[in-house]
Formats: structure tokens, C-alpha cells, sequence
């Protein structure tokens, strides 16, 4: 077996180094720090870029490998879990603070689990959508495979599009693979609510949103209740 050093040269050998992707990463190394730099100094959480920003519609670029290891980089990944932790949400891409690289972090934790309870989940309903704690993961370079083409629809919100929601179709099971926050490369298959977590932000780094492909009129303000008099 390869060490997992040996597994991400493969991988950047074999995935990354095209080159229309070679041409693209020498433009990155130029100008994706300078970026970072500008969107987090003086800030621990910045705030989330919101729908009609560009940078959400933009093709997210491939990160070089070998700047995982950087600075800059680790601080890329703390900046995301701290926005991500302290919006209380399950999910975040890079480009919804700004910088436009493929590499999203997700993480369902037992706080999500005590809070769909008491919006009226049961235990057979976490169940029967997999709603099951997941460890922070982090996938950049990610590629996604669908393995059940089993379309389900759910309701999903966005810290992009704050405040309102819309049911979405998503294949029930794929397989996600990228490298890791250490440069490892890893593979993941998810099921049910994981899997819809990583389609969802997936989604981001090719410059979708939810609402390109939900059901029109399950759009919603989830506070439309409070304007009804």
C-alpha cells in the first residue's frame, strides 16, 4: 500500500496537474494569499458574503498543494470552522467568506442533534434521515461521485441567503475525495443528511446555491409567521 504522502503526489499527479489547472495554480500563488490577508486581518469571524456577491457565483479555483502546509493557509481553515462554529451551522466554503478556493469544512455535532430535537425531530426521524453526529471534516480539491442516484428532497437553508429556505432534491448517497487539512488524501461515503451536507457545499465551489436547484415554491422567509398579524 502507498504511504499517504505517496497517495497525494498520485493525486496531484494524476488530478491537478493538467495544464489548464497548471495555468490556473501559477495565477493562484500570486494573488490567494494577498486575498486571505485582506479579508481576515483584524477580523476572527468575518462576515458571510451574501447572495448577489460575485464571489459566490465564481468557479472556486484548485488550491496548490503545497500550500497546505502554510501559514496563510491554516489560518484559512480556522477563520472557516470559527465562522462556521459561531453561525451554529453544519457546513461552510471557503468562498462564502471570500476566497474563491476549493476547500469547504462540515461537521454535525451533538449540539445540532439537541437542537433538531426540539424543533420537533424524533429519534425516528434523525433515524430515517441520518441525522447522525459527523467529526469536522475538511475537503479541499474535493471531487464528488454519485453512488445512489436516489433523489430526496429536504428543506435547506444557507448562511448566504440568511433567513429563508427551500426543499432541495439531493442523490442520497456519494462519495466525496480531495486531501485533507494535512494534505492526506481521503475519501468519505456519505449517506442521507452527511451527504446532503457535502453536496451542498460542494455546490458552492462550483458557484451554485441551493435555490438554483430547489422546488420554486417551497421558497421561504423562515420568519414569515412573525409578519402575520
Amino acid at each position: 500500500m502507498f504511504s499517504a504522502t505517496r497517495r497525494a503526489k498520485l493525486f496531484v499527479k494524476t488530478v491537478l496537474e493538467s495544464p489548464k489547472w497548471l495555468n490556473i495554480l501559477t495565477r493562484q500563488q500570486s494573488s490567494w494569499m494577498e486575498n486571505l490577508k485582506s479579508i481576515i486581518v483584524g477580523s476572527n469571524v468575518p462576515k458571510v458574503r451574501q447572495i448577489g456577491d460575485p464571489v459566490l457565483r465564481e468557479v472556486a479555483q484548485p488550491v496548490d498543494p503545497m500550500t497546505i502546509h502554510t501559514a496563510e493557509f491554516k489560518k484559512l481553515l480556522e477563520v472557516m470552522i470559527k465562522t462556521m462554529r459561531e453561525h451554529q451551522a453544519v457546513g461552510i466554503a471557503a468562498p462564502q467568506i471570500g476566497v474563491g478556493l476549493q476547500v469547504f469544512a462540515m461537521e454535525h455535532t451533538r449540539e445540532h442533534m439537541n437542537r433538531l430535537k426540539e424543533m420537533g425531530f424524533t429519534l425516528e426521524d434523525l433515524r430515517q434521515k441520518q441525522m447522525d453526529i459527523v467529526p469536522l471534516k475538511i475537503f479541499v480539491n474535493p471531487e464528488l461521485k454519485i453512488t445512489n442516484s436516489k433523489m430526496v428532497a429536504f428543506r435547506e437553508g444557507c448562511l448566504s441567503l440568511e433567513g429563508f429556505s427551500g426543499m432541495v432534491p439531493r442523490a442520497l448517497e456519494v462519495e466525496v475525495r480531495g486531501l485533507n487539512e494535512n494534505g492526506e488524501v481521503v475519501t468519505w461515503n456519505a449517506s442521507g443528511w452527511p451527504a446532503r451536507i457535502v453536496q451542498h457545499e460542494v455546490d458552492h465551489l462550483r458557484g451554485n446555491i441551493y435555490i438554483d436547484s430547489m422546488t420554486y415554491k417551497s421558497f421561504m422567509n423562515n420568519k414569515w409567521n412573525d409578519f402575520v398579524e
